[in-house]
C-alpha cells in the first residue's frame, strides 16, 4: 500500500535518524509528503520553579527542538525529500496525545516513530510515548526499532 501523507515523529533521544531514513525511503519511493513533527512540552520540571526558571527552560526546549527539526530538514534534503517540518508546543507531558492529534489534523496516512526499547522497571516508571501511539493511532504506525539491548 502506498502512503500519500506519512507523519515522523522526530525526538532527542538520537534514535529518529532510523525512523527518519525508513520514513525517507519509504516518501521517496512513494513520493509521498513527509511531515517531522517535535513536541516540546510545557509541564514544569519542578514544583518549586519559578516562572522565570520555566521560561528559560521552555525557551531552551524549543530551540533545541528547533535544532533537532533542522537536522532533520537537512538529512531530508540531502535524500532528495521535501519536508514539512512542526514545533508543537504543549502545557502537559502528553507527547502521544500531541502526535496523534497534529496527524490527525495533517490528515496523515502513515505514522513512523522510533523506540528506545525500554524494559523492565524504566518503561514501567517512564512509560512509553511510542506505545501510547500504537495503542491510540486511527492510521497504522511503523515502529522502527533503535538496534539497542532493551534494559
Amino acid at each position: 500500500m502506498a502512503y500519500a501523507r506519512i507523519q515522523v515523529a522526530i525526538d532527542d533521544g538520537g534514535n529518529f535518524e532510523r525512523a527518519l531514513d525508513e520514513a525517507l525511503r519509504l516518501a521517496k519511493d512513494t513520493s509521498a509528503q513527509l511531515r517531522l513533527v517535535h513536541v516540546v512540552g510545557n509541564a514544569p520540571m519542578e514544583g518549586n520553579q519559578t516562572n522565570l526558571e520555566f521560561e528559560m527552560d521552555q525557551d531552551a526546549a524549543r530551540k533545541a527542538g528547533r535544532a533537532i527539526l533542522k537536522r532533520a530538514v537537512a538529512r531530508a534534503q540531502q535524500a532528495g525529500v521535501a519536508v514539512e517540518p512542526e514545533l508543537i508546543g504543549i502545557r502537559t507531558s502528553q507527547y502521544a496525545a500531541a502526535v496523534l492529534a497534529e496527524a490527525e489534523r495533517w490528515a496523515a496516512e502513515l505514522l513512523v516513530i522510533g523506540t528506545h526499547e525500554r524494559g523492565g522497571l524504566s518503561h514501567l516508571l517512564l512509560g512509553s510515548v511510542a506505545e501510547g501511539i500504537i495503542r491510540h493511532a486511527a492510521v497504522p504506525v511503523l515502529v522502527v526499532r533503535s538496534g539497542e539491548p532493551a534494559a
